[in-house]
C-alpha cells in the first residue's frame, strides 16, 4: 500500500492545531527513538509549541547529545583554524 503525499498546512482550528501537535510530537520522538536503537545513533529533537512550552528528547539522553555536539563543533572549529593559520610554502 502505498502512503499518499499530504499537503502541509497551517491548521486554523486552534482546538484541532494542539491535537495534531501532541499526536505529530509523540510520532516524532517515536521515530527519533528507533533511529537512535536502530543506528546507534545519538538523536536530539526539540520542539517548542506556539505557547512557549517546550518539549525535548534525546537518545541515548539529551545532554549527552548536546555535548557531544558541542565538542564535535569545537573541534570543527580548532580544524578550521588550524588550517587558515598554516603557511603556504
Amino acid at each position: 500500500m502505498l502512503k499518499r503525499r499530504m499537503e502541509i498546512k497551517k491548521i486554523e482550528h486552534k482546538a484541532k492545531r494542539n491535537t495534531a501537535f501532541r499526536t505529530r510530537r509523540k510520532e516524532l520522538f517515536k521515530m527519533a527513538r528507533e533511529f537512535g536503537q536502530d543506528f546507534g545513533a545519538h538523536v536530539a529533537v526539540v520542539t517548542i509549541h506556539e505557547a512557549g512550552n517546550v518539549f525535548a528528547f534525546g537518545h541515548p539522553n539529551l545532554t549527552s547529545v548536546v555535548q557531544n555536539y558541542k565538542e564535535a563543533k569545537e573541534v570543527e572549529l580548532s580544524k578550521k583554524d588550524d588550517d587558515d593559520n598554516q603557511e603556504v610554502v
